[in-house]
């Protein structure tokens, strides 16, 4: 027995037991996430990984998987999270799902040689919630890739040959969306087009792609966008437009492209904002007159990029550039003041010396009523 300070017994077989299961459970977390990653690999078909039912995370990262047998997860209810990442030679099939799960919320294959996601690929994994498939050769997303993803929160792009988005991408999901796709060098926004058609997008970026223009139905079907990046493109052009659809835009980074002018107007359209980043532009000098009283008025630049811990645009503002007073200054105002207290003790010292000279000045000698008469008629004469 195992008395404790409080007087009470434990058995030592119940201590045992407890540090047993303890450790039991600690095993278990460790042997339900897995990594088999440069295994040289070229099939997933191990009794590893179709035996072990409670396994919650998969990692066959750099291996040389060409293929995969799209049932041989079916059973395990536990899978969270698939890495399939640098498996140069995998593509997905194009005419049947890749893979099937009820339960797999995560799915990367960066840096695979991934070219096309079809209709199909990702039909039967519908809890889907994020998609890494960066630095492929992704050129095609056919319009219903997506059609039974309700959860989908984040899918990554990037670094892949995308030239446009199917418009109802996101058609089915219900919870807030993130889409990133920078460094698609040839992807461009359409004239006349929406980029894609959601209420629940939280945040688009596409920086380092072929942007050359915005367009006034651009972001017109994105009522719930929070934030946009698009650095490093060649925008030359800006207006109130393209954002009036956009009222919670808080944040908009168009650093790095082309603009020489920025409309004040565009505030106008999105009062919520918060961060907009500018640098790296030409603007003119008007331009950036403008845009002093702007950061004033929005403390804004509260996200932006910075190099050498200096932002571009506030570096090359010209400090020596006069500066227009709007009102009456601060000088003028305290030398009215001073003006106004000289005039009032000036007038107070006056009161003073008048004072004392009624007081202090020698008072007149009295009438003398007995030698003086007013009146000499006999009436007056007083015996």
């Amino acid at each position: 027995m195992i008395r404790s300070k409080f007087g009470r017994s434990f058995p030592v077989v119940s201590v045992v037991l407890a540090v047993a299961l303890l450790k039991g459970s600690s095993n278990a977390v460790t042997s339900d996430i897995k990594d088999w990653t440069n295994q040289n690999w070229t099939s997933l078909d191990h009794d590893e990984i179709t035996a072990n039912l409670k396994l919650i995370q998969i990692d066959v990262s750099d291996n040389n998987i060409t293929e995969l047998n799209s049932t041989m997860l079916v059973d395990h209810r536990y899978l969270e999270v698939f890495i399939l990442s640098r498996n140069k030679l995998y593509d997905f099939p194009p005419d049947s799902s890749f893979l099937s799960s009820i339960s797999l919320e995560r799915f990367e294959c960066c840096s695979c040689a991934i070219t096309t996601i079809f209709n199909a690929t990702f039909s039967e994994l519908p809890k889907l919630k994020e998609l890494d498939l960066s630095g492929n050769e992704l050129s095609v997303i056919q319009p219903a890739a997506f059609s039974t993803q309700f959860f989908l929160q984040k899918l990554n792009f990037d670094f892949n040959k995308l030239t446009s988005l199917p418009v109802n991408i996101l058609k089915q999901s219900k919870v807030n969306a993130s889409i990133s796709m920078s460094h698609n060098s040839d992807f461009n926004f359409q004239p006349y087009e929406v980029l894609i058609k959601s209420k629940i997008l939280k945040e688009f970026r596409c920086s380092y792609c072929g942007i050359s223009a915005i367009y006034d139905e651009t972001f017109s079907e994105l009522p719930s966008i929070e934030s946009i990046d698009l650095n490093n493109n060649k925008i030359s052009t800006i207006n109130a437009k393209m954002f009036d659809k956009n009222r919670n835009l808080i944040s908009l980074s168009i650093e790095q492209n082309d603009l020489n002018d920025f409309p004040q107007s565009v505030f106008d359209a999105i009062p919520m904002i918060k961060s907009l980043c500018i640098d790296g532009n030409p603007f003119i000098m008007t331009a950036k007159n403008a845009f002093k009283s702007y950061y004033a008025r929005f403390s804004l630049r509260t996200n932006c990029t910075e190099v050498d811990g200096t932002n571009y645009f506030e570096y090359n503002l010209n400090p020596a550039e006069p500066t227009k007073n709007k009102g009456i200054s601060d000088a003028f105002i305290a030398s009215y003041l001073l003006i106004i207290l000289v005039a009032q003790a000036a007038v107070i010292g006056i009161l003073v010396l008048y004072y004392f000279k009624i007081v202090f000045t020698d008072k007149d000698d009295e009438f003398d009523y007995s030698s003086n008469v007013l009146n000499d008629h006999d009436v007056y004469n007083v015996s």
